[in-house]
């Protein structure tokens, strides 16, 4: 994992050895839960303070040590994130918290958290929570019953394992970003690992079977690290290859020197093997926070530095925390270890309040300024200072743009709060209507078509007219099927169906389109990527066109990401100037294939380009006039949006009179 984590290019499959992780830690707890069953409460009790006294004391020194190096380190806009990763790693229901964000298609986009691999401690805790009680049911039925102990255990293992892989390919095809983080998803992989310790004994492999069946193992969880990528549909199917290939290894027990498990017997694999809790804890978030204190990119020191540091800290802690907790003799009891658990969750939750407070008081700050900017007539506020020469309209200083950047992350268009941005499977659910005129505009498109509804309600208020929204994530209505897996691809294809059919014709007064296209034409070639797009758009086109559709194609916005991660997060860290919050034209304004097909009509439609109201003089940047301009890497922030208003009004006004 820490591999995978550092050179993803080079292991492209190296996140399987979460799955690894899970079958060796289903198969040696349920091992031990079947060697010494939790019969009683009593006993249920001291099995949890032992899982307590193991995992807690060195996890809670990470998410503290992660708070500190973060308040150092991270700029003001990630605290609050941080401080809900950690009380959601805290609490143990950080893959829940992951699941919801990654279904959020803005939140997706952000930053990843140095707390982040908690989930997969999330998972487990989960499931040291829950096994037990299900055992001890399970044993009290099959007494009651006079049915076999280990074959009831094994049977009710076999149901709960069956049930969560047919869960897990469900989801993984209808919503794959959650899937990959539920606990659901993943009780199965934990499952094969105890359906191993119920049966693996009634037949050992012999010494050449072992072997055999032991790099076997190996094989598969090889080939899965090294033929794996970030597209591979995962938890899926694809799952059981190294957890099959765990399975296997786990059930080998070969010790010869010629199998892969006697060359891990040398004492530095052992060591490693003996401190992997400690370094998979530490190693995450000196990967995520070191790159702050450079350029804001891992490179080769970089990887050195954090390999460096992560060993050295997990030796630390593996000898002061993990061991001096387990073997306290003040923590022996059951109760005194509950009791340090749910005092070390409470002081948790205490440290996180201090930065949630901070940022809500910046919060409460920010939306008087927003507010007022959103209608000031100064002409150096947001995109009006771009109209006057630089030295009328000097930089302003960091803590007094609006909004503030520790909270500018919140500053998005109501639509998104409004639910009315699809997400797959592209149902036409996500739909809404903004003003009450007396002539109607539909904004079609994608995210970046949701972010001109502020400056499109702005207009709407001044001149009689009702908005309606048709727009979906990373999806854009176009005559072709996008790259997404078929399933997705298809939905896309068919909403973008829908949209053309409710909005050709006189239906609307006008139809304003934009899109950000980041997913190409389905076997598309990086050589054909724009052409293909552009006669994908020149077909929708044509569509509305032959139905005398009014139609407005606004020119996709300038885009940071290339060059930033994060525009609120760069203006927040002390050590940058606005100045280096910005990119040149050449790097931040994209090419639009909906805009160039547009373009190639003619008069049949009409186009605008706002981009001048972004840049200067060819160059781009995160604030304008005091306000920030990008709410993350991407996207426009809401007050932005606001301040374009009088450039994007004559455009629209001008294509309502066609």
């Amino acid at each position: 994992m820490v591999v995978y984590h550092l050179l993803p290019k080079t292991l492209t499959g190296g996140y399987i050895g979460v799955d690894v992780f899970f079958v060796i830690s289903g198969f040696l707890i349920t091992g031990h839960l079947l060697s010494k069953p939790p019969t009683t409460p009593r006993l249920l009790g001291q099995f949890w303070a032992r899982r307590i006294r193991r995992l807690l004391p060195a996890a809670f020194t990470v998410i503290l040590a992660t708070f500190c190096m973060t308040w150092f380190l991270a700029p003001e806009s990630r605290w609050r994130s941080v401080s809900w990763d950690g009380i959601a790693s805290a609490f143990y229901f950080q893959n829940w918290r992951l699941a919801a964000s990654s279904t959020d298609y803005l939140g997706a986009e952000e930053a990843p958290s140095p707390l982040q691999h908690f989930w997969s401690l999330s998972v487990e805790e989960q499931f040291y929570l829950v096994w037990p009680i299900l055992i001890l049911l399970v044993l009290a039925v099959a007494t009651r019953r006079r049915w076999k102990p280990r074959a009831a255990v094994t049977g009710a293992i076999l149901v709960v394992t069956s049930a969560s892989f047919g869960y897990g390919l469900f989801l993984t095809h209808s919503e794959p970003a959650a899937a990959y983080f539920v606990t659901t998803t993943r009780v199965w992989e934990l499952g094969l690992g105890a359906l191993l310790a119920c049966v693996g004994h009634f037949w050992h492999p012999g010494r050449a079977s072992g072997i055999i069946l032991a790099w076997l193992g190996v094989g598969l969880i090889g080939w899965a690290a090294a033929t794996y990528t970030s597209g591979t549909p995962f938890p899926g199917a694809a799952a059981a290859v190294p957890t099959v290939g765990a399975v296997l290894l786990i059930w080998a027990g070969s010790t010869s020197r010629w199998s892969p498990t006697g060359i891990l017997s040398v004492r530095p694999v052992q060591w490693i093997g003996d401190a992997s809790y400690s370094i998979y804890l530490w190693h995450w978030p000196l990967i995520a926070l070191v790159p702050l204190v450079g350029n804001g990119r891992l490179g080769w020191i970089d990887a050195i530095v954090i390999v460096a540091a992560t060993l050295v800290l997990s030796a630390l802690t593996k000898t002061f925390v993990e061991d001096r907790f387990r073997n306290a003799p003040l923590l022996k009891s059951t109760p005194r270890s509950f009791a340090m658990g749910i005092t070390s969750m409470g002081l948790v939750g205490a440290i996180a309040v201090v930065p949630l407070v901070i940022v809500a008081h910046q919060g409460e700050v920010s939306r008087t300024e927003v507010t007022a900017a959103r209608t000031s007539t100064d002409a150096c506020v947001g995109a009006r200072a771009l109209e006057l020469p630089k030295s009328a309209c000097p930089d302003v200083p960091r803590d007094q743009l609006v909004p503030k950047p520790a909270v500018a992350g919140d500053d998005k268009s109501d639509i998104y709060s409004d639910g009315c941005l699809e997400h797959s499977p592209y149902d036409g659910t996500a739909k809404c209507v903004y003003g009450d005129g007396s002539r109607d505009v539909a904004i079609v498109g994608n995210s970046h078509a949701a972010q001109w509804v502020p400056a499109l309600r702005k207009i709407a208020a001044k001149n009689d007219l009702r908005i309606t929204t048709y727009v979906a994530a990373s999806c854009a209505p176009i005559d072709a099927n996008l790259d997404f897996s078929k399933e997705r691809s298809d939905a896309c294809r068919a909403w973008g169906q829908r949209v053309v059919a409710a909005t050709t014709g006189k239906q609307y007064d006008l139809v304003i389109a934009t899109a950000r296209n980041v997913h190409g034409v389905a076997g598309s070639s990086k050589k054909d990527f724009q052409a293909d797009l552009e006669n994908g758009y020149m077909g929708l086109l044509k569509e509305w066109t032959a139905a005398n559709t009014n139609v407005l194609v606004l020119h996709d916005t300038p885009f940071p990401g290339d060059t930033i991660d994060s525009v609120p997060d760069c203006l927040a860290n002390s050590r940058k100037d606005i100045e280096d919050c910005s990119g040149s034209a050449q790097q931040w304004i994209p090419d639009d294939p909906l805009y160039a097909a547009a373009k190639k009509l003619g008069g049949d439609v009409e186009t605008a380009d706002l981009n001048d109201h972004f840049c200067r003089e060819d160059r781009c940047y995160g604030a304008n006039g005091g306000v920030v301009t990008y709410f993350d890497k991407s996207h426009m922030s809401a007050t932005y949006a606001a301040t374009l208003s009088p450039y994007l009004e004559p455009k629209v006004l001008g294509a309502l009179k066609q």
